[in-house]
């Protein structure tokens, strides 16, 4: 089923000569609980805003509002553009919100694969001000996310380089930093990348879902992003899922969402801490 968003293709910003764009898709009949911003996964070498899990839609006929957003792909930029993009939709939903009827204060972060690792790296770092945009106009206002989810996703980008044995210059990874030849090109850039580069007491909440049998993502980045999380006191929770491989359709089904679902109406039944 093909569901037409609500506002489509805003353009939230521009990088080079690319219009970054984002599309906001708005629950009906229902009072809107809080905004989904979602960033797609694809290795951050392929996919775009309309590859949008159905998971994530299921959240629509919850009253949430869902804004899919595009950003560079590694073939036209390297990182930290990816996740200074990030931020920049961040303050878009924020400085826009008034003109589409979205609830800024509440505003849940939303990733499965690299699009985890983007949604983590907005939630992290969106809390420290670390890494700044380009001038996008909505510089006064927050970047500051009220809770993550994320599937799967990749959370240090170190651990994922030693893997890359021998050196694969083509790896996804690789691709996205834009390192050179060798891992010692890519290690400076690989920690600036990660997500729990930036983890501190202020990280708002997160939950985290990991299939054991992924073959793709080993479980432990999530692992290790929860303990240290654990270790700041930020609440956290690590749901490993048995036998789910990367990007598993069980995590489709209405069993597989409960947990997650639980955890974003937590969120968003009150203004959630640090909102702006």
């Amino acid at each position: 089923m093909t569901i037409t968003p609500d506002i489509a293709d805003a353009v939230y910003a521009t990088y080079a000569d690319e219009a970054l764009k984002l599309d906001i898709y708005l629950p009906r009949g229902i009072e809107q609980r809080g905004v989904i911003a979602y960033f797609f996964g694809g290795g951050w070498q392929s996919g775009s805003k309309k590859t949008i899990k159905k998971f994530v839609l299921a959240q629509l006929q919850r009253g949430y509002a869902i804004a899919a957003i595009d950003y560079s792909l590694s073939d036209k930029a390297h990182w930290p553009v990816q996740g200074q993009q990030a931020k920049a939709a961040i303050r878009w939903l924020r400085a826009n919100a008034g003109t589409h009827n979205l609830a800024a204060d509440r505003i849940i972060a939303m990733g499965n694969s690299a699009g985890g690792h983007m949604a983590g790296f907005l939630s992290m770092a969106g809390a420290t001000g670390n890494i700044e945009f380009i001038e996008s106009g909505n510089k006064q206002y927050s970047e500051q996310v009220q809770g993550f989810v994320g599937w799967y996703g990749v959370y240090d980008l170190t651990e994922m380089l030693s893997r890359n044995e021998p050196f694969n210059p083509t790896s996804p990874e690789v691709k996205l930093l834009g390192c050179g030849q060798s891992p010692s090109d890519c290690a400076a850039k690989a920690r600036s990348a990660s997500p729990t580069t930036y983890a501190t007491s202020t990280a708002p909440p997160v939950y985290l879902l990991h299939g054991t049998a992924d073959g793709m993502v080993p479980f432990s980045q999530s692992r290790q992003l929860a303990a240290r999380l654990q270790q700041l006191q930020v609440p956290v929770t690590l749901e490993l899922n048995p036998g789910y491989q990367h990007g598993d359709p069980r995590y489709d089904d209405a069993p597989a969402r409960r947990g997650f679902e639980s955890f974003i109406d937590n969120l968003t039944s009150a203004k959630a801490k640090g909102a702006p």
